[in-house]
């Protein structure tokens, strides 16, 4: 039997009109779409996929073609490398049974995703993958404020976190903070103050971007109303 093909399908930020056209297409037509989390319900891009289709923008799909796998009670907490073996594997025998599998993630797959530590684990077991790129929270919160990601030789940095903030504000250029880990109320007033004795400096931020709940902060002075995990922050 031929093996099956996993395509990773970045979702956008959450608004089921940022779906690319290829992505809608990609998860009608696999055979499985596969959910990093369980249960669907609580799955962000479950429920993204579920908007699309009341949408219209992608064919209706029965419930039975979504796999999700828990990996809460088989993994060491200690070890994020243990989840994403579990989800790995797991891909892996649905593409050795010959079906092709859309790994939907949320906004851009390349960039800060769980679907690409399964990718990596499937390119070193020999199967074949395709990741279809999309639009990044990053993206669209530039967007949605009118600002400029980077113009003429500007930087751009991107941080996974909001560690070692004191040195990452001082760094020139547009600095992103994505998915701030550590308490988001106080990395908001540390870059409130940063901005009042640097003057020049302008902050923006977003939460849930695309979603429901989004709140955006237009300046440092809203920068509280921010909310959650699912949050950006931006320094210029």
């Amino acid at each position: 039997m031929n093996k099956g093909m996993c395509f990773g399908v970045s979702l956008g930020p959450g608004d089921p009109w940022l779906i690319t056209f290829m992505a809608a297409k990609t998860i009608e037509q696999a055979d499985v779409i596969f959910l990093p989390s369980a249960p669907k319900e609580n799955c962000k891009v479950y429920k993204i996929i579920q908007h699309a289709i009341s949408e219209g923008l992608i064919k209706d799909i029965s419930d039975d073609k979504f796999v999700c796998i828990d990996t809460k009670p088989m993994a060491d907490p200690k070890t994020q490398g243990d989840r994403y073996d579990i989800l790995a594997k797991n891909v892996a025998k649905l593409l050795d049974e010959g079906k092709n599998v859309a790994f939907p993630a949320l906004g851009e797959a390349s960039l800060y995703s769980t679907y690409f530590y399964v990718h990596e684990r499937l390119i070193e077991r020999g199967y074949s993958l395709k990741v279809l790129s999309g639009i990044s929270s990053v993206q669209e919160i530039c967007d949605r404020l009118s600002i400029a990601l980077a113009k003429g030789d500007e930087q751009v940095h991107i941080y996974p976190d909001t560690n070692e903030l004191n040195e990452r504000l001082k760094v020139n250029g547009t600095k992103i903070f994505m998915k701030p880990k550590s308490d988001l109320a106080q990395t908001v007033r540390h870059i409130q103050e940063y901005i009042v004795r640097n003057p020049d400096t302008k902050a923006y931020g977003i939460s849930n971007c695309g979603l429901e709940n989004e709140i955006i902060a237009f300046n440092k002075d809203e920068l509280d109303k921010l909310s959650g995990y699912m949050s950006v922050l931006i320094v210029k």
